[in-house]
């Protein structure tokens, strides 16, 4: 644990979830259910080639995924 996390977590936050290297930290505001990193290891299988999964909570995604793609066709990749 880094000081900016011991921070963070000092002033009300929780770790509710991790995978990986990720870390999905929340602070409560009320009751409800907490989020959870979706659980999408089965699905690994069914996608064949190179598959962009996001949220669309940044603004910069839309400009990000088309680059994305313009970069796996310069390599012969079909990005979906």
């Amino acid at each position: 644990m880094d000081g900016g996390q011991r921070n963070i977590l000092k002033n009300g936050f929780q770790v509710i979830d991790e995978r990986d290297r990720f870390q999905l930290v929340i602070y409560r505001l009320g009751k409800g259910p907490e989020p959870r990193f979706r659980k999408i290891e089965a699905n690994v299988p069914a996608f064949q080639g190179l598959h962009l999964i996001y949220c669309a909570q940044c603004p910069m995604l839309p400009k990000s995924a088309a680059d994305l793609s313009e970069m796996a066709a310069a390599h012969g990749l079909k990005c979906q």
